[in-house]
């Protein structure tokens, strides 16, 4: 929250809803004990001194806004103490949701009243958008991820200019609110963009900065080394920071690198895609063969792999050929050769796909004690192939591995009154495994 408001680049915090604070209230070193739900938010490194029942949700350290079902979830436990301190691992994941990060929606809407604080939002969103190898995308519309709406006063007082929530599991902080009847000086046109860029990190899971040595006589907001995490590679304290707390008549000046450096490195952006570590897939068509689970992963501008992408669509150049069918697994249609394309965060990676036919030859019927001899064909777009591994339905070797035809007898290949003949072909061009089996009745 901004009071008279900086990225979290000395500290962050992912909470479950709560807002940010500007005043220089001394931090409570005790939690409250009149009240369960307090005694919770205090143990997460808040400072609940003076702390305001606003119904649903309480208001601590004037501009946090910490609803009661997330203080509840606290209390039974879910983030309670541990010997020497609170556990606080837990915060990485309610950090916003990788999958969630890129195209958040922001209502406007109720800003509508206020076109001064309306034009500093919209600009808010495109600086955010700006920062740069940031996963960071926010855009107007609805359903709404966030909110941002006015209000007169905050229940502190006039002193107070705007307030928002955390984020809540994996997604943002619902809401921010713009408070009109702000009394501190200056307030232009560039000190609301800036509380709205500020408001914006909060919901993003970004705490104050100096959050452990606010102005003006370096107080804290709460326990060191407990209610906030530092970024790796940002300083503890950074005078440039957006998300620097007691800023809020101070006039935008561009997030510092600092703030670009955290944003960068909890919201990495994807660089490029890789499908099937970047080699071509093999795929089979008919009814008994072998559907392939296809691996799609991100990566950002360094070649670090970024966990938690998943694409937002799949398709292939010619789906009559092959498609993803429900279980996200690539099935082959007909043989032929064409491309899939996976996109991520607006960046897409390909790879070619053959499919290809396995004609297994040989008895649909083996006596138990009768053999049988069986081969493998595989027409294709590729290849050549070769046949690696013969196997029962049961996946028992039959000693016929790399050979291009099995003899067996029937015992070999039944399993509970039924027998498959399994054999796994390697094309030797791309390195890919293709199965199919055959059944195989007993006599």
């Amino acid at each position: 929250m901004h009071r008279i408001h900086r990225l979290l680049t000395g500290a962050i915090v992912a909470l479950a809803a709560a807002a940010c604070r500007n005043d220089s209230a001394a931090p409570s070193s005790t939690p409250s004990t009149a009240n369960p739900l307090l005694v919770a938010i205090a143990r997460a490194g808040f400072d609940t001194a003076g702390a305001r029942d606003l119904g649903d949700q309480f208001a601590i350290e004037q501009d946090i806004l910490i609803s009661k079902a997330v203080a509840a979830r606290w209390a039974a436990g879910k983030h309670d103490a541990r010997p020497g301190g609170p556990s606080f691992q837990w915060r990485t994941t309610n950090l916003v949701g990788q999958t969630k990060i890129y195209g958040l929606k922001v209502d406007l809407s109720g800003l509508a009243s206020e076109p001064a604080w309306q034009s500093a939002a919209v600009s808010a969103l495109a600086e955010w958008n700006n920062v740069g190898s940031s996963a960071v995308y926010l855009v107007q519309g609805t359903p709404a991820d966030i909110t941002i709406q006015a209000a007169y006063l905050h229940p502190d007082g006039c002193g107070v200019a705007a307030a928002a929530s955390w984020p809540d599991g994996t997604n943002p902080g619902p809401t921010i609110t713009v408070y009109t009847g702000f009394c501190g000086s200056p307030n232009t046109n560039s000190t609301k963009l800036r509380n709205v860029v500020h408001e914006i990190g909060h919901t993003l899971g970004f705490r104050h900065s100096n959050w452990h040595c606010r102005p003006p006589s370096c107080q804290s907001e709460g326990q060191a080394g407990i209610g906030a995490i530092q970024v790796p590679g940002t300083p503890s304290l950074d005078a440039n920071s957006v998300m620097n707390g007691g800023t809020a008549t101070v006039s935008w000046g561009g997030f510092s690198a600092n703030d670009k450096l955290a944003v960068r490195t909890l919201y990495p952006r994807v660089a490029s895609v890789v499908i099937n570590s970047g080699s071509a897939l093999d795929d089979v068509t008919g009814p008994n063969s072998w559907n392939y689970n296809v691996g799609i992963s991100a990566y950002d501008v360094n070649g670090n792999y970024i966990p938690g992408k998943v694409p937002q669509s799949i398709t292939l150049d010619h789906p009559s050929i092959a498609q993803i069918n429900v279980y996200g697994q690539l099935e082959g249609l007909q043989p032929g050769s064409t491309t899939l394309r996976a996109t991520i965060d607006g960046i897409t990676g390909t790879a070619p796909v053959q499919v290809s036919t396995i004609t297994i030859t040989g008895p649909s019927s083996l006596g138990m004690t009768e053999s049988g001899t069986f081969g493998g064909v595989v027409t294709g777009p590729t290849g050549p192939y070769q046949a690696l591994y013969w196997t029962s339905g049961e996946h028992n070797p039959l000693g016929c591995d790399g050979q291009a035809s099995c003899t067996v007898t029937g015992s070999q290949v039944w399993y509970s009154g039924e027998g498959y003949m399994q054999v796994v072909f390697r094309n030797q061009s791309t390195g890919n495994f293709i199965t199919a089996w055959v059944p195989v009745a007993p006599e």
